[in-house]
């Protein structure tokens, strides 16, 4: 939420601000150490967005908002699992919304449309079906999960993570993104 709201301070262009919030809750490098409890912050951006989304589908009770609360429900799922809590709550909320006020089903029907189909995405579902009920028995009955490999607490180690870091930013952005990586940080550098 930080980067969206700086981003519309300095450039006043919300699609920019966006783009630049959901680069930075995408980040490779910050759900590979997840297990550092890093995942928290991408975490809470998806969160405050969905909230951010339900409260002007609530009020608009337009399809726009209905797509991008289904959008950003499965990331906020996809990045952290614990925030199905909060998904099921605002889900609940706008079906209460939905019959209370007697409002349009349609908005409802395309969220929960682009909501199961934005999860599959971002879950690999499509092509990685066993992984995620490997997963999911490992949550629901403790099946044991394969765990990242550590480095050494060394400073070969810690070396070693910029490395990592590189890998896992061209895995998750491909070149385009890795170069523009570099070239912000060079010019991050340089001034």
């Amino acid at each position: 939420t930080c980067v969206y709201l700086v981003t519309v301070e300095l450039t006043n262009d919300k699609h920019a601000a966006v783009w630049a919030a959901f680069i930075t809750a995408c980040n490779s490098y910050i759900v590979l150490f997840s297990h550092l409890a890093n995942v928290d912050v991408p975490s809470a951006f998806w969160i405050a967005l969905t909230s951010l989304f339900c409260v002007r589908f609530i009020a608009n009770w337009n399809e726009r908002n209905a797509i991008l609360v289904g959008i950003t429900a499965a990331l906020a799922i996809g990045t952290k699992e614990t925030a199905v809590a909060i998904v099921l709550a605002w889900g609940c909320l706008l079906c209460w919304f939905w019959l209370r006020e007697n409002r349009s089903a349609k908005p409802v029907l395309i969220c929960a449309a682009v909501f199961i189909a934005s999860f599959c995405f971002v879950y690999n579902l499509f092509f990685g079906w066993d992984s995620f009920v490997s997963r999911m028995d490992g949550y629901l009955f403790g099946a044991t999960v394969k765990k990242y490999a550590a480095t050494t607490s060394t400073l070969a180690g810690y070396i070693s993570l910029y490395k990592w870091f590189g890998v896992h930013q061209y895995n998750g952005f491909g070149l385009p993104g890795l170069a523009c990586i570099i070239v912000g940080l060079a010019v991050a550098i340089r001034n």
